[in-house]
């Protein structure tokens, strides 16, 4: 949990640190469910290349001899992330990630529902949301919907 809090606050090298530990224990313990969670948040947080791709196939691989279908969901989803070209950073040096929230708001999703949809915890989608808002200066989610037509990333609704 620390490590994804850590994560979530931006804070690599600590979040790093932490997960090594959490993978430790998760040994420690024979718990293998753990250790492929524990890898899942190593690459989502370092998501680098070849490592993240290492981390994800161990956890994929565990999560197959399990029956683990919501997390083999989660790899998936991640490892089609790290696969799809980088995109560019908009208006206001909101990553790609915060762009992706940005849209999902946009179609009136809860912080809950952005979790689901990005494979991610409820706790990363509410820091992704107050980061938006911070960098973009706004106070609510409406302006957050209204800068992504402004920025042409969804159509107008029509009505």
């Amino acid at each position: 949990m620390l490590g994804l809090l850590a994560t979530g606050a931006g804070r690599t090298a600590e979040a790093a640190v932490h997960l090594d530990t959490a993978l430790a224990l998760a040994d420690a313990c024979a718990t293998p469910f753990e250790r492929a969670l524990t890898l899942l948040a190593q690459a989502e947080t370092v998501q680098d290349g070849a490592w993240a791709r290492n981390r994800l196939e161990e956890a994929r691989a565990i999560g197959e001899r399990l029956g683990a279908a919501r997390l083999l969901a989660r790899v998936d989803g991640l490892a089609a992330r790290l696969a799809a070209p980088a995109r560019p950073t908009y208006r206001g040096g909101l990553s790609a990630r915060e762009v992706e929230v940005a849209l999902l708001i946009a179609q009136g999703s809860t912080n809950r529902q952005i979790a689901d949809a990005l494979f991610i915890s409820e706790l990363t989608a509410d820091t992704h949301v107050r980061n938006i808002l911070h960098k973009l200066e706004f106070s609510s989610r409406a302006q957050v919907a209204a800068w992504t037509v402004g920025q042409g990333l969804v159509p107008p609704a029509s009505g």
